[in-house]
């Protein structure tokens, strides 16, 4: 208990709330802020460069948890906006994207075709022709996409639910 850890410490209960506090604010002014829009924008003109980066300023921001930045610093999120993907993801969820991950079969991912479509899923399947993708949603089917119909493709590497 509480009590017994101030009785331990020496420390008052002032003492104790000071430090709750400090940690307090110091997680919310960690991490890092990234990109972020609705899943339904997401297949719109304007929000994405040719390799799948956020582009213009209609982008809202959220913050990550802290990680070694160096590591990728081109992470965007999309925030969930229909029911489309559930169980797995729900309304108000937020999937962080990194475009630059390697990407392997089983790995959750987020595509966009090239007539705008955008889609997660699972990755099933790789090749130089085609993907094969596996839906998150049992209400959907799976699907075979043609390499040269996909725009971009990024790994979902966490999820905020």
């Amino acid at each position: 208990s509480i009590s017994r850890i101030l009785a331990a410490t020496g420390a008052t209960m002032s003492d104790f709330i000071s430090l709750v506090d400090d940690i307090d604010r110091q997680n919310r002014k960690s991490g890092l802020l990234i990109p972020v829009i609705g899943f339904a924008q997401a297949g719109a003109k304007g929000y994405f460069d040719e390799d799948g980066y956020p582009q213009g300023d209609s982008w809202d921001e959220v913050r990550f948890p802290e990680f070694n930045a160096s590591d990728d610093d081109e992470i965007y999120a999309l925030e969930i906006s229909g029911d489309s993907m559930e169980p797995l993801y729900r309304k108000g969820d937020v999937l962080v994207l990194s475009p630059k991950a390697k990407i392997r079969n089983g790995d959750r991912v987020v595509i966009k075709t090239t007539k705008g479509e955008v889609m997660a899923k699972e990755l099933a399947k790789q090749s130089a022709a085609k993907i094969e993708i596996k839906s998150l949603n049992p209400d959907h089917e799976n699907r075979k996409i043609p390499a040269n119909d996909i725009a971009w493709m990024a790994r979902i590497i966490w999820v905020s639910q």
